[in-house]
């Protein structure tokens, strides 16, 4: 038998094969293009989403401490507020004040409200100017003069070599003749070792306050060592708010 003749394939059925192949080769690259390009926009998406999730719960946080914080710090002069009314009404510091006793005006307050949490109570005589007790082993006399000219409300001081923070609190002492003299409490909150253990259980991160650009740490009164540009964003949006002057304020700063 002779062979049999080779089948020729016809250029028009070859030419649509490799027409086939290049269409399903380009759109199986279009598939896996957007199925990429979809994994990065939802990645991308996600991103932001969970971004804007951990800002708004880390705002959240910052603002129920700035709370605990701003409360705990009202507190506290709400105390020293309440003493010094007692102080005002004591008929033993009215008694010592009008006879002008001041050995004995000096020792009942010693007593009877010693220094403690950076809160120093004295007197002063409304006609003569002095003042009792004198001499307390926290602040200097000139300190103490200097604070009842100025009358601080969250000023930075420094005496003797240490940084200090002060409010000066006063209440009238009255007589049915009038005034006799002035009951006073010069609070240094940088002292009230009780006030900052409770602030930094309150909050995580570093309390501080400023003054000058100079960011002093509430608990040492030492300045703090920081790149206060990287702290900036946080900062601008975590401050507890003005406890004291335009200058002197705290803010939390976290690391």
């Amino acid at each position: 038998m002779g062979a049999t003749p080779d089948k020729k394939v016809p250029q028009s059925f070859r030419s649509g094969s490799k027409t086939r192949r290049r269409f399903s080769t380009v759109l199986m690259a279009t598939i896996i293009s957007l199925i990429t390009l979809s994994v990065f926009v939802s990645l991308f998406v996600l991103n932001g989403y969970f971004s804007r999730r951990v800002d708004v719960e880390f705002q959240k946080k910052l603002r129920a401490q700035k709370g605990q914080v701003e409360l705990l710090i009202d507190n506290r002069m709400t105390a020293i507020d309440t003493v010094l009314r007692e102080m005002s009404s004591d008929n033993t510091i009215r008694v010592t004040v009008m006879l002008g006793a001041r050995a004995q005006l000096s020792e009942h307050i010693t007593q009877s409200y010693p220094y403690g949490n950076g809160t120093y109570f004295f007197v002063q005589n409304y006609s003569n100017r002095t003042i009792c007790p004198e001499e307390n082993s926290v602040f200097s006399d000139e300190l103490v003069r200097s604070v009842l000219k100025i009358r601080p409300r969250g000023e930075i001081f420094q005496d003797r070599k240490k940084i200090r923070l002060l409010w000066l609190f006063s209440m009238p002492i009255m007589h049915t003749e009038g005034r006799m003299g002035t009951a006073y409490a010069l609070y240094d909150i940088l002292n009230d070792r009780e006030l900052i253990a409770a602030v930094r259980e309150a909050v995580e991160g570093e309390i501080a306050f400023i003054k000058s650009d100079t960011h002093y740490s509430l608990v040492t009164g030492k300045p703090l060592s920081l790149n206060l540009g990287a702290f900036q964003p946080v900062m601008e949006g975590s401050d507890i708010g003005t406890i004291g002057s335009d200058y002197a304020y705290t803010c939390l700063l976290y690391t």
